[in-house]
């Protein structure tokens, strides 16, 4: 794993046009929400079950740092849920990393959430349809 870019910024805070501008500026592939995984369990791609043992083990920091590396080893950078929580461990795996911070105004952000959240989009299908502990990544 080589993680040139951490985006620390929460879901909602402009991480998909950070995304668009670390691609352009050849930090890609960028692991982002919306390559968590195909909505197959049996994928290969699918890194649902990698991120479900996360939160099985988010006391064990080694085991979350060996998982972060399995998930992310074909990755440049990292923007949006659920990398962004992990901003530490994946400093600590990759030192020399620049960090991104986006921020929104709370107000607008939590509207937005909501939003995400009553339309019922795919990132929050996809949580429900596979485990509900999953939906606190999102």
């Amino acid at each position: 794993m080589n993680i040139q870019v951490i985006g620390a910024g929460q879901p909602r805070t402009g991480t998909t046009s950070l995304r668009v501008a670390l691609e352009i500026l050849g930090f890609s592939p960028t692991y982002h929400m919306d390559v968590l995984g195909p909505a197959e369990q049996n994928d290969p791609d699918n890194h649902i079950p990698l991120w479900l043992e996360i939160l099985e083990n988010k006391e064990n920091r080694e085991k979350t740092k060996q998982l972060l590396k399995q998930i992310l080893k074909n990755y440049k950078s990292i923007v949006d849920g659920p990398c962004c929580y992990y901003y530490k461990e994946l400093l600590e795996l990759n030192p020399n990393a620049k960090v991104i911070l986006t921020e929104r105004d709370a107000d607008a952000w939590f509207k937005s959430i909501q939003q995400i959240a009553i339309s019922g989009t795919f990132k929050f299908q996809l949580a429900s349809k596979f485990n509900r502990k999953l939906a606190k990544f999102i």
